[in-house]
């Protein structure tokens, strides 16, 4: 370093500078700190779980179901791409195609009446081969293999064969964080968007013919269909990120 030319002695010294800055970083973890970090334990804490949730691919698979015209309209005034994206995985049949999706409307008939927001928060997905093993980090309760047959999926599911999916208690719901462009507004916007939306999330369905009669709008529907007042009330919640924007925009404009 000291016998080389200026070049060497200018990158021998910032390489210097960037061990020391990359020690003085790892100084400054605490011992706490550290030893969560080797223990495995998170370095914050929540009073909820999130889980993400891409909707728009549920909506997508509702609109497959309906005229051609109307899935081609809708889908291009919300963005909605309704040739879902689907995995390719691995069976004991080989390979074949697999949306999350399918966990929905292949459920077990146990749980023929549960709503797609509902399933996000409780239902988990297991492999077949723990079916002996306990589970001590939710709060899953099978009486072996008895129990097993009426949890598997429904014919037509690429992992009937290899898992099943039960409903956890409430106190292990986790929260849908939606992903993948922002819920529809109910107040402006697209309508028959927002009522297919809703509909999707809080009516149960299997394919989207379920979801209204073929006589009905979207609209209609939506009107028909009695919400529950929880159901209500999250449709409110939703909506209230659009109102913080509303607000925004009427002070920046009585400021200016």
């Amino acid at each position: 370093m000291l016998g080389g030319n200026l070049r060497e002695q200018e990158k021998a010294r910032k390489l210097l500078t960037q061990i020391v800055n990359s020690l003085s970083v790892k100084m400054e973890i605490g011992a706490p700190m550290a030893s969560a970090y080797i223990l495995g334990n998170p370095d914050h804490y929540t009073s909820h779980r999130f889980k993400s949730v891409y909707w728009k691919s549920y909506v997508s698979e509702v609109l497959t179901s309906w005229h051609s015209d109307e899935l081609v309209e809708l889908s291009t005034n919300t963005k909605v791409n309704p040739k879902d994206q689907v995995l390719v995985r691995r069976t004991r049949d080989g390979y074949t195609m697999y949306s999350p999706v399918m966990d929905y409307t292949h459920r077990s008939h146990k749980y023929e009446t549960i709503c797609l927001y509902d399933w996000f928060r409780l239902s988990r997905k297991l492999p077949l081969s723990k079916v002996n093993n306990s589970n001590k980090t939710e709060d899953i309760k099978i009486d072996r293999k008895q129990d097993i047959k009426g949890l598997v999926f429904t014919a037509g599911h690429p992992q009937q064969s290899s898992h099943y999916a039960t409903l956890v208690s409430e106190t292990f719901a986790l929260v849908p964080n939606f992903i993948g462009g922002n819920l529809p507004r109910q107040d402006s916007g697209s309508r028959e968007f927002y009522c297919i939306t809703m509909l999707t999330l809080f009516k149960s369905w299997r394919k989207g013919t379920d979801l209204k009669k073929f006589n009905e709008s979207w609209d209609e529907a939506f009107s028909n269909f009695r919400f529950s007042t929880r159901q209500t009330q999250l449709m409110s919640n939703f909506n209230i990120r659009y109102e913080c924007y509303d607000a925004h925009d009427d002070y920046s404009k009585q400021i200016k």
